[in-house]
């Protein structure tokens, strides 16, 4: 037999699979625990001045309860999707607003579950509003909804179904219905997570109930100074032209500079408006993390 090797995180770290073979029988998996602890630290410091800030990790992904219990040193709590995964993360010890639950046709005894453990609970469906309520007897304070476009999209292959197609997620007339009901019935803070030019919308937003958006996607047309000066008391998340942080250190200034008034008037969770592009370097966007924090003490915001 011939030696099989890879190479994990650290390049000097090289695995034998011949020896280990040896030892354990297969099949079974090799995970970086390094590369795992590296990646979920440098997350967490990321974002470190957002007191608010959680990563949820897809239960489904890897349920393997010594993988989930690494993130959750480092913050991360559980995003899931079924029965068995919400009891999993229960019997881990993963509480309340450390757990989300999104599920698509979900029976009413899971709902129970997700409420009974304080599970953030995601609707698939505008009768899931009704159905949840029903079922539990009250509808949480805090909700999410999950949203279906509709229309096309092409990528690369066609792997991916067209969001048109999907039986799943609330239509956009759903939705603005979907907001009333909730607003009406006591859930606060609900946001739509859209991208695009949706200025001409926001007015229609706005009578359904929202009340904030994210992530303001820049290069789409969202001007976050301007929207705030027509809308007050909208709630933002994002706002950050990403495409200035590979333009270095004299760009990131400039932007910061074009959105202070937000910053400064409140109701703002400031940061990109998407993942920072490849082509931002380590040290421009440790620059942009490090004036993140500058401009929010600055402004009156705790951060630490």
């Amino acid at each position: 037999m011939s030696t099989k090797n890879v190479i994990f995180s650290n390049p000097g770290d090289v695995i034998d699979f011949v020896k280990i073979v040896e030892k354990y029988p297969t099949p079974f998996h090799i995970y970086d625990e390094k590369g795992i602890r590296e990646n979920a630290k440098a997350l967490k410091e990321a974002f470190a001045w957002n007191k608010g800030y959680k990563e949820f990790f897809a239960v489904k992904a890897t349920p393997n309860p010594f993988l989930i219990n690494i993130l959750r040193e480092y913050g991360c709590g559980c995003d899931c999707s079924s029965l068995t995964e919400l009891m999993l993360s229960n019997a881990m010890g993963v509480k309340g607003e450390d757990i989300m639950f999104s599920s698509n046709d979900t029976p009413a005894h899971e709902f129970e579950y997700a409420a009974k453990i304080g599970a953030t609970i995601n609707l698939d469906d505008i009768t899931h509003i009704d159905f949840l309520e029903k079922t539990i007897g009250y509808l949480p304070k805090t909700l999410s909804c999950r949203y279906n476009p509709g229309g096309y999209f092409s990528i690369s292959n066609n792997i991916m179904d067209n969001p048109g197609d999907s039986k799943y997620g609330f239509t956009t007339e759903q939705m603005f219905e979907g907001y009333r009901i909730l607003k009406e019935k006591g859930v606060k803070n609900i946001f739509v997570d859209t991208d695009g030019d949706f200025n001409r919308l926001i007015p229609q937003f706005i009578a359904a109930g929202v009340d904030g958006f994210l992530p303001m996607d820049v290069n789409a047309g969202m001007d976050i100074v301007k929207v705030r000066e027509l809308y007050p008391r909208l709630k933002f998340i994002g706002g950050f032209n990403k495409l200035v942080i590979e333009q270095g250190k004299d760009a990131i200034d400039r932007e910061f500079e074009r959105i202070l008034p937000v910053i400064r008037s409140g109701g703002y969770v400031p940061g990109c408006d998407h993942q920072a592009t490849p082509d931002s370097t380590l040290e421009d966007y440790k620059y942009y993390i490090r004036r993140l924090k500058e401009v929010m003490e600055e402004s009156g915001a705790a951060c630490s």
